[in-house]
């Protein structure tokens, strides 16, 4: 994953709900709504399908880890915070050694970046890398 933080971030109230607006680098948006009342400390993660490649599946799509905080024993306001993560993958050849006695891994060298068609850099996953 290629995890980056918002270009900008606003908390905006709303009744005692929140709405959460983040955007990042090329353009990327999202929005996350939620209610205080459910909790000083809440998280979630939603896709970026603002960021997706035109019919992208949700599993390969750019997703943000969102963050709210809410200090009930200051006068502190609340906080939230983002961060942008969009799944990426490299292959490479490789040679790797193995004590079989005990089975430990010994060293890996990269070869060469692989590029040769195989179920992964191929049909069916083309090259993507799951959200996770």
């Amino acid at each position: 994953m290629n995890c980056v933080n918002p270009t900008s971030l606003n908390l905006t109230p709303s009744g005692g709900n929140y709405t959460a607006q983040a955007t990042f680098r090329d353009g990327c948006s999202a929005n996350l709504s939620f209610a205080a009342s459910e909790g000083n400390q809440q998280y979630s993660v939603l896709n970026a399908s603002s960021c997706a490649f035109q019919g992208q599946d949700i599993e390969f799509q750019p997703v943000v880890f969102w963050y709210y905080f809410q200090d009930t024993s200051s006068d502190s306001g609340p906080e939230v915070a983002a961060v942008f993560c969009e799944p990426m993958i490299n292959i490479f050849a490789m040679m790797a050694s193995m004590d079989l006695s005990n089975g430990a891994l010994g060293n890996c060298t990269i070869l060469d970046n692989y590029v040769q068609p195989n179920n992964v850099t191929g049909s069916p996953l083309n090259g993507q890398a799951f959200n996770g």
